[in-house]
């Protein structure tokens, strides 16, 4: 090992830059003020706790009918980059690298015409393993964000969306610096006030700076969670993206689809939720597991179930093939599907993108 590499000598170069990653001040990673008591609502009252997770998902709607002027903006270079044969690629890393690969579904499976349901490229920090195991480690790479896209064959017809609901993500700002390098439309999509990302990292000053880059802010403040931007952040990203997608050929629609949503979630009865994870709890305290089943939301299921693991320092997804790894609480299956790749071609609705890198 050269004295470059050793431990001593990355933890002296980490804390030179440690300044930069300091991100207390951005309002994603603070407590949400209607959600204050929710470790008590958790133990004594369950629906209560659960109908403020309503309140505040309602509220983050509110925001993307907000930025529907934006959205609609995002959707006609959608349809300019379809005519003229390119492709939509999204980037983000954990919750919005899952987000991504999603969204790359929901297109496979109908949100866009069938002629371009092959044109949008959805990827993430670590590649597809990533769904099933955080790697925040790709997270802080940028070489990674530029390498990972390049391997995908990115060119300046194609179109980038990089999706960072922090607004500072190494790997997801390298990205889509890249691409706007390459020349092509770019778009940045992020959850936190353009002022306080300027003052936090000089990667974010950056990218916000660049010309010719244009943005999506979408300020949803706190989490339900403090910092679990799995949550109000990334459901408004996914939101944005979608619409932008779906009503590429019509953007004057999607004011009207994003209040309608809205109108269905106002509706929908979360006490029901809270039924459904006293029987999670009661299971997992006696001993047992989850088994989750499912033949199209395995993305969805998986965005919840490898977040929940960093969060509340819960044991990942195992690999079968190391043996001294503890157990998951959680399992997946995929109707249907008879073994390992099948599964994963079933969750992502095409074969797996791995990283084959010689490192």
């Amino acid at each position: 090992m050269s004295e470059s590499d050793s431990p001593k000598a990355q933890a002296r170069a980490f804390l030179k830059i440690a300044h930069q990653y300091r991100l207390g001040e951005l309002p994603t990673e603070q407590s949400h003020p209607w959600s204050q008591d929710l470790s008590m609502l958790a133990t004594n009252d369950l629906e209560a706790g659960f109908d403020v997770f309503r309140k505040i998902d309602l509220a983050a709607l509110d925001i993307a009918i907000e930025a529907a002027e934006n959205i609609a903006s995002l959707a006609s270079d959608i349809a300019d980059t379809f005519e003229r044969g390119g492709r939509v690629f999204l980037s983000g890393c954990g919750a919005t690298g899952r987000l991504a690969l999603t969204v790359e579904s929901l297109c496979q499976d109908g949100l866009v015409p069938e002629p371009f349901q092959d044109s949008v490229v959805g990827f993430m920090a670590g590649g597809d393993a990533a769904l099933i195991r955080s790697l925040e480690g790709f997270e802080d790479r940028e070489d990674y964000g530029r390498r990972q896209l390049e391997d995908l064959g990115f060119t300046e017809k194609d179109l980038m969306i990089g999706i960072s609901e922090g607004g500072e993500t190494p790997f997801v700002i390298a990205a889509t610096e890249r691409a706007a390098d390459l020349g092509a439309p770019v778009w940045f999509c992020f959850c936190n006030p353009e002022a306080i990302l300027e003052s936090v990292a000089e990667r974010s000053r950056r990218i916000l700076a660049r010309r010719g880059v244009k943005r999506i802010p979408l300020l949803t403040g706190p989490m339900a969670l403090s910092g679990s931007t799995r949550l109000q952040a990334t459901t408004v990203q996914l939101l944005a993206v979608a619409c932008a997608l779906r009503y590429f050929e019509t953007p004057e629609s999607i004011d009207a689809y994003i209040r309608g949503l809205k109108k269905i979630l106002e509706d929908i009865d979360y006490a029901q939720m809270a039924r459904f994870t006293e029987l999670e709890s009661k299971c997992v305290k006696a001993g047992g597991h989850i088994l989750y089943q499912t033949d199209k939301y395995g993305l969805t299921v998986l965005t919840d179930t490898t977040e929940r693991a960093p969060t509340f320092s819960l044991n990942p997804f195992e690999n079968t093939q190391r043996s001294d790894q503890p157990n998951s609480l959680v399992y997946l299956s995929v109707n249907k599907s008879r073994e390992s790749l099948e599964a994963w071609e079933g969750i992502l609705g095409r074969k797996p993108r791995t990283l084959a890198w010689p490192e």
